[in-house]
């Protein structure tokens, strides 16, 4: 259900711009820092600045030589992995989205940068009142990040709880599973 309605009915264009994502890996186009994070969309001025704040690129962008026009290298390689994240974040908060999907969106990254873009998501979500499906195989993550946890196996969830209760007491042997062999928990 998405704002008490079944995902299937709603337009999916209606739907892809109320739902901000935010994948593992920042992919990010061979265009400058406005057009990824704007997607070629005419956004205003002062909201594209919103999001750059939020996303925490308000002095790198000021630091750049050509600022938002700076294009990105064809890989990405001018840019750093929180970087990338960041503008990915911009990108998912530019069109208001209330929801944010987020696909493993620190694994890649390294354990600092992994922190900052963590605590950014959860300052985000209390100062926007956001909600975010914070997707992870990462049990430290989860366990920091998350309100409510949703285990699931084959495609299906096989426990539901709100975190602090999964992780005291899982009730489904899976998740047992997964949590003793997380020894670090």
């Amino acid at each position: 259900l998405f704002n008490g309605r079944q995902v299937r009915t709603l337009d999916r264009t209606a739907l892809y711009r109320r739902v901000g994502y935010i994948a593992q890996t920042a992919y990010l186009f061979h265009d400058t820092i406005r057009n990824n994070i704007c997607l070629h969309e005419d956004f205003p001025d002062e909201q594209l600045a919103h999001a750059i704040a939020a996303a925490g690129l308000t002095d790198w962008v000021a630091s750049l030589p050509d600022g938002l026009d700076t294009v990105i290298s064809e890989n990405g390689k001018n840019l750093s992995g929180g970087q990338r994240q960041r503008v990915s974040i911009a990108a998912a908060l530019i069109q208001g989205s209330r929801l944010i999907l987020a696909d493993e969106p620190v694994s890649a990254l390294d354990v600092t940068i992994q922190k900052q873009i963590m605590e950014l998501m959860v300052q985000l979500q209390e100062e926007l009142q956001l909600s975010i499906l914070f997707i992870s195989h990462d049990l430290n993550v989860i366990y920091q990040m998350c309100d409510r946890v949703l285990v699931m196996k084959e495609g299906r969830i096989v426990e539901n709880a709100e975190t602090e209760e999964l992780f005291a007491h899982p009730q489904n042997d899976y998740t047992k599973e997964l949590l003793a062999a997380s020894p670090e928990l």
